[in-house]
């Protein structure tokens, strides 16, 4: 049995990201540069924490270890974990915006608040519909439509942050673009597997 299970996973998560974040202000003296810290850690927290929960059945599919089946089993609970994290990552942009709006606007292009804000915009609703009552409401085939296609939205903004720049050699953000990478590998083979199944 694993330690951690459920809703233990989310308040650990949640315990986790603040405890470090006021260890991070209070111990550092630039409120700036603590803020793009935090921001950083907790872009690498919500990465993991998604691939996790996106990544689960593919990776079991392959697996089929008892790590795999844990990841599975708790997908919801990851899922829930990576929302407290983005959302926590969100306030910290929101902060450093009002405090130090320049360079912060003129740095972020439009493509920033279009496809960054889809993307929380689809955590949101991705969190609230993995309960059974508002996945009833909503219905098998739009629940499915909707996790899909925010999964792949959210990846797709997780993949042009990393990968890019750890194939230009950012060695920071190199085992994340890994990570990445072999999750959708992992996806891309599970729809192969199916296909061939159903062929």
């Amino acid at each position: 049995m694993w330690p951690l299970e459920k809703w233990k996973i989310a308040a650990l998560t949640t315990v986790s990201i603040v405890l470090f974040s006021i260890a991070v202000v209070l111990l550092d003296g630039s409120i700036e540069t603590s803020l793009r810290l935090l921001l950083r850690a907790t872009a690498r927290s919500s990465l993991l924490l998604f691939l996790l929960a996106f990544g689960a059945t593919s990776a079991h599919a392959v697996l089929r270890n008892s790590a795999s089946a844990w990841a599975v089993k708790n997908r919801r609970y990851l899922g829930v974990s990576f929302a407290i994290s983005h959302f926590i990552h969100l306030g910290f942009i929101v902060w450093l915006a009002r405090a130090y709006p320049d360079p912060f606007f003129s740095n972020t292009g439009l493509s920033f608040w279009l496809v960054g804000g889809s993307a929380y915009v689809f955590t949101a609703l991705m969190t609230i519909t993995s309960f059974p009552a508002p996945r009833l409401w909503l219905g098998e085939q739009k629940w499915s439509l909707l996790h899909t296609t925010g999964g792949y939205l959210i990846l797709f903004v997780f993949f042009q942050a990393y990968v890019p720049k750890a194939f230009l050699g950012d060695v920071f953000r190199m085992p994340f673009a890994a990570a990445i990478l072999l999750v959708v590998g992992l996806r891309f083979y599970r729809i192969y597997q199916r296909r061939k199944i159903g062929s």
